[in-house]
């Protein structure tokens, strides 16, 4: 089961409005599946911990990527983006 499956999740050029929008929206359902993670009584307390750095390092994700719109925005650039999302199916835990 080591066969690994790649998707362009995004791909192309974008004004630096829409890479906002995208990027915002795209950080914010990852939040927020993580926040709905916390919430759930049976988690144990390292996945909570887990969830809560998670949280931490998307929100510095979006800071990063907001200063390369910004910067883009000024020098009247576009952003060429390209996300990869690669699955693996693993050995269940025993």
């Amino acid at each position: 089961m080591d066969q690994v499956y790649s998707f362009h999740l995004v791909n192309g050029l974008f004004e630096p409005d829409a890479a906002q929008e995208l990027f915002a929206s795209l950080i914010e359902v990852k939040s927020h599946f993580h926040r709905s993670r916390i919430s759930q009584e049976e988690l144990l307390e390292e996945d909570v911990k887990a969830s809560e750095k998670r949280i931490l390092a998307l929100e510095q994700n979006l800071r990063e990527i907001q200063e390369m719109i910004r910067l883009a925005r000024e020098s009247g650039s576009r952003l060429d983006v390209e996300t990869l999302v690669s699955i693996k199916i693993v050995q269940p835990l025993t």
